[in-house]
This record gives structure tokens, sequence and C-alpha cells, in this order.
């Protein structure tokens, strides 16, 4: 009987925590995420020496920036309140991201800034999903793996778009227009870091 007691005791416990409002979500940028090789937005100097991968010659392209968008979250019970923090930074990748230095110059790398200030944007409105959300104890790391999963494949389409838009950089009027279109975006995003 006492087995059963405490078994049903368990359940409830377990239960009512699940179900339970996490009244705290702090949702912070955080460049610490990046590891040897990757730089975090924004760059210092965004040049050349961050493309140090081996240019693939089998490629059209003339360059090639890798990004994306990384994210750590934990949870954790303070006294009577559970609290969570969800940690964000959009990174290149450095000893991915390759260029052909015969084929590339100013506008080239100018355009490659443009994918790299995309991904930004994109982790600066997922931040800016995060706070809108209500968690639970049982849906938080689901919906945080989830809402990761969904801006990097908005991203994707997005640097997809750019490319196609600006036929990788070499339609000048274009490529103007998206970078004022990136910039103005970036200029309205709550997080921007």
């Amino acid at each position: 009987m006492r087995s059963i007691i405490l078994s049903f005791l368990l359940m409830w416990i377990v239960f009512t925590a699940r179900s339970q409002t996490i009244n705290s979500v702090e949702v912070v940028w955080d460049s610490l995420l990046c590891r040897a090789g990757e730089i975090s937005y924004p760059p210092k100097h965004f040049n050349w020496q961050y493309f140090q991968a081996i240019p693939n010659h089998n490629s059209e392209y003339a360059a090639m920036t890798f990004s994306g968008i990384k994210v750590k979250y934990a949870m954790r019970k303070k006294s009577k309140d559970i609290q969570a923090q969800i940690s964000i930074v959009a990174f290149m990748d450095t000893s991915k991201s390759w260029y052909k230095k015969d084929r590339c110059g100013d506008s080239t790398l100018a355009h490659e800034r443009g994918h790299f200030d995309l991904t930004a944007l994109a982790a600066c409105q997922l931040i800016d999903t995060l706070k809108q959300i209500k968690f639970t104890v049982e849906n938080f790391a689901s919906l945080v793996r989830n809402m990761h999963e969904e801006y990097q494949s908005k991203l994707a389409k997005r640097q997809e778009q750019y490319d196609a838009e600006t036929n990788h950089g070499t339609l000048a009027d274009e490529q103007k227009k998206w970078f004022l279109k990136i910039k103005k975006e970036l200029e309205t995003c709550r997080n921007h870091p």
C-alpha cells in the first residue's frame, strides 16, 4: 500500500511540474557558443581571412559562406520558480567558408557579408519569436528545437532568394536593393547584437 501511495505521489509531482508555466525565460545573444574556427556576428572586420577552407574548384561559384544559428537552452528550478535561459548566436564557420582569389573582389566580399547579415537577421527574428512564447516545463525543449529548425529553414530559403535575385552578387542594381533591404530589417530588429 505504501508503495502505491508513493508511486501516486511521484506521478502527481511529475504531472504538476510538467504542466507548470516557466516563470522567467531569458533569451540572450551569446558569442560564447562559437567554437574554434567560428566567428559570431557582428564580425570586427569582415574580410577574406574568414574564408579559410580550400576552394571548391568544381563549383561555379566564386565564394561560399557557411553560416547558421546556434541555440543552447537550459531550465532550472529556483525556490518555487522555474527559470529558463535560451542562448542564441549567428555564426560563420571559417573552416568551411572559401573563396577563389582569382574571381573575388570587393563586390564579392560584400555579397558574402550579405549572407552573414541574413543569418544574423534570422537569429534576431528567432529571438523575437521566442520572447513571445509562453513556455511550460513540458513544451520548453520541443518548442525551442522546433523554432530553431523553422528559422534555419526560413534562413535557407531567404539565402536562396538572395542569390537568385542578385545572381550571386553579379547584378549590381539588385545587390544594392538587397543591401538596403537587409540594412533596414536589421535596424528594425529589436534584438540586433
